[in-house]
């Protein structure tokens, strides 16, 4: 039985019965309405049970792009050799939190681990102690502690740092000279006023009304444009963290929407997918787990070398991968452990000095 036929059954028997448990039970009976309602109902919940539901979740999709896009030779060696291999000591949040905390971290310290995915994605995208709290708005750390974070963060990401400000440069050389600027895997142009950033695949993403105006410090530019993500077309103002994170989600959404676009070629039909997640419903029996991850991690030719994991899993209702009971492929290419969420808790971290970052535009404009 096809998919769509299990479907259309769920969701109409019980529409099918209550038609006929009202049209007919005045004259059949209250046992009868009752018996045609109830069969209704466990002929829709009977059809759903046959279909699974399939889910990738590309939980660090972000990292791996900006990672890619700075080229951080030793950072994209660590994701490559986990992925080949699923050798612990290179699963990539537990390498950024040793690195922070200065002892091995393992996947089996939970705690440790989603440290070294707040360290990640808190200071990826040139973010400090407000991006912290917004993935942690506990007391755990310190003010002091976090600033140290994030200064260990930057050391031990010098491409990555660069990526940040030859970013912004570029945007501003753009704007002011009106000239094609190339920087890697991306470029920008100026078409009538819009600034235009390329992205690998070619395509572009428009900042209407582009201008540079005086920025928040003393002696420094900042970019400025028309946007209506707030409900009204405003002037916004944009600094290295604002052009990282948007060339890096709009990279890992082509990316997604590639593996879409995949999917959906070979019979698997999504129905949902929302960030760094894809969910697909399939009849019982369809296809197998490791073809579904298979065609999640093939890499777009405008995307040579980078690295994409995913986790996948399949199961009778959507949930989270820790609700996931039932068949689940491995996270890497090998086959990993899937995410454990972890508590609260603090890493001890061994004391050292603050060194003051030079860059004054931390977290954007307030």
């Amino acid at each position: 039985m096809t998919l769509y036929t299990l479907s259309c059954i769920a969701a109409f028997s019980p529409l099918v019965g209550a038609i006929l448990a009202g049209f007919l039970g005045w004259k059949l009976g209250r046992t009868f309405s009752h018996s045609v309602t109830i069969a209704s109902v466990a002929i829709s919940f009977a059809a759903s049970v046959g279909a699974l539901f399939q889910v990738w979740d590309g939980a660090r999709l972000d990292a791996e792009v900006y990672t890619w896009l700075a080229g951080e030779g030793w950072k994209l060696h660590a994701y490559r050799q986990y992925d080949a291999t699923g050798d612990s000591t290179f699963e990539p949040y537990c390498v950024m939190a040793s690195q922070a905390v200065r002892r091995t971290v393992t996947p089996d310290d939970a705690a440790g681990r989603e440290f070294g995915k707040v360290y990640d994605l808190a200071f990826g995208f040139g973010g400090g102690l407000v991006a912290w709290r917004k993935f942690d708005p506990s007391d755990t750390y310190s003010d002091s502690e976090i600033e140290q974070f994030k200064t260990a963060f930057r050391d031990s990401h010098p491409a990555t740092k660069q990526f940040w400000h030859e970013l912004e440069r570029a945007a501003h050389a753009c704007v002011f000279t009106r000239r094609r600027i190339e920087l890697g895997r991306l470029s920008f142009e100026m078409q009538n006023g819009t600034l235009l950033l390329t992205l690998p695949n070619d395509r572009k993403l428009p900042y209407p009304e582009a201008r540079l105006m005086p920025g928040k410090f003393e002696g420094t530019r900042e970019l400025q444009y028309k946007d209506n993500a707030r409900g009204g077309w405003t002037d916004f103002g944009a600094w290295y963290g604002t052009l990282v994170e948007n060339a890096t989600q709009a990279v890992a959404r082509d990316v997604l929407a590639n593996a879409v676009l995949r999917l959906e070629a070979a019979g698997y039909p999504v129905v949902l997918h929302v960030h760094d997640e894809i969910v697909c419903e399939v009849p019982e029996g369809f296809g197998s787990i490791e073809e579904f991850h298979r065609l999640l991690t093939v890499v777009p030719d405008w995307a040579e070398g980078l690295p994409i994991a995913a986790k996948a899993w399949t199961r009778k209702r959507y949930a989270k991968s820790k609700a996931a009971t039932t068949s689940a492929a491995p996270a890497a290419i090998n086959g990993t452990a899937l995410d454990t969420p972890a508590a609260q808790t603090k890493i001890e971290v061994t004391p050292s000095p603050v060194v003051e970052d030079n860059d004054k535009d931390d977290d954007g404009p307030s």
